[in-house]
């Protein structure tokens, strides 16, 4: 069996720097830690975990808390991907993953008692719900933790800034000549669309573009099946918006397959944005414009800050926000 020995020999570093990079010492620089896992990878070295549990005092695993009202859960094809970008992002320093649930077993009543029985060395919660109570008693714990997608005072949160994606929808569309503008909104008790459905208002009162409240359609659950009945309710008016802004991509997805199943055409019967960049969103023949939100950043920024807290290092508990890009394809008409 290769020792540590071996990769030492192999790689040319002390066994203290191997140890050091494997432990997730911060006093490795990543570029050499990415080194050093790729060559213990490559020659099938596996460190003891148990070791490393009791000479560190850390399980190296980190929970992670999913939050979501939506019914779609982890299916849901932005927080699958984003999930899989922190997976990605967490194997990569060495730690193991653990999905954190409230309801598992007889002692198990809440998120916190779950991280307690698991011993996670820290958490990432992912949520868009500021109000929910199994996320707030976590936050006011003493683990060390990131929150991704909403805000909690004190600690480290990350991001979309949702505002500025909004803005630069909106910015294409009237370039584009669109002044008759509807949108799709998402749910407003999540923090994304609530600020989203913000931010729409406020640049169409900035630009003196009248908020027609029939153009305006829910989609709280951010499913297909939402975008198709708010396709329909519009079809049922002779006065249309001539583009719909949809807070995600699946609202979007659903209006187009019904503007289709209608015999409608995209864009040129109306025009369309969506909001996440899923793969499905280009996967029509009418691919669409869209905001991406730097999954891969979330994920990178997210879990080097809990990794520095797991390191004793100090970090800003406040605020990051990350913004988006937008994704400019073939779904919004020229009609100027």
């Amino acid at each position: 069996m290769i020792s540590i020995k071996d990769i030492s020999k192999i790689s040319g570093y002390s066994k203290t720097t191997i140890s050091k990079a494997l432990n997730d010492y911060p006093d490795v620089s990543r570029e050499t830690k990415e080194k050093i896992l790729k060559i213990c990878k490559e020659n099938g070295y596996v460190p003891s975990s148990l070791g490393r549990s009791l000479s560190t005092k850390k399980t190296f695993t980190i929970g992670v808390v999913f939050s979501e009202y939506s019914s779609q859960g982890l299916t849901h094809p932005f927080f699958s991907e984003l999930l899989n970008e922190i997976k990605n992002e967490i194997e990569s320093f060495g730690y193991d993953l653990l999905l954190i649930g409230n309801k598992v077993g007889e002692y198990v009543h809440s998120y916190l008692d779950h991280c307690h029985q698991k011993a996670v060395d820290g958490v990432i919660v992912l949520s868009a719900y500021e109000t929910d109570p199994g996320i707030i008693e976590l936050v006011n714990s003493d683990l060390p933790m990131v929150i991704m997608q909403s805000h909690h005072k004190g600690q480290a949160c990350f991001l979309c800034d949702n505002e500025k994606a909004i803005f630069d929808l909106f910015k294409h569309v009237y370039e584009n000549g669109h002044r008759k503008i509807g949108f799709i909104k998402g749910d407003q008790e999540a923090n994304s669309g609530l600020e989203r459905y913000t931010a729409f208002k406020k640049i169409m009162n900035e630009y003196n573009i009248p908020i027609n409240e029939n153009w305006i359609f829910d989609g709280k659950h951010y499913t297909i099946e939402e975008g198709r009945r708010a396709c329909e309710e519009m079809l049922k008016s002779d006065d249309r918006p001539t583009v719909l802004i949809c807070s995600s991509d699946t609202l979007a997805i659903g209006a187009m397959i019904e503007m289709f199943a209608r015999g409608y055409k995209i864009p040129e019967d109306l025009s369309l944005t969506g909001f996440d960049n899923i793969p499905m969103s280009k996967m029509f023949s009418k691919e669409l414009t869209t905001i991406d939100q730097n999954r891969k950043e979330f994920a990178k920024q997210a879990v080097n800050s809990l990794l520095k807290q797991l390191n004793g290092e100090h970090i800003k508990k406040d605020k990051s926000i990350i913004e988006g890009t937008l994704i400019l394809r073939s779904t919004v008409k020229n009609i100027n």
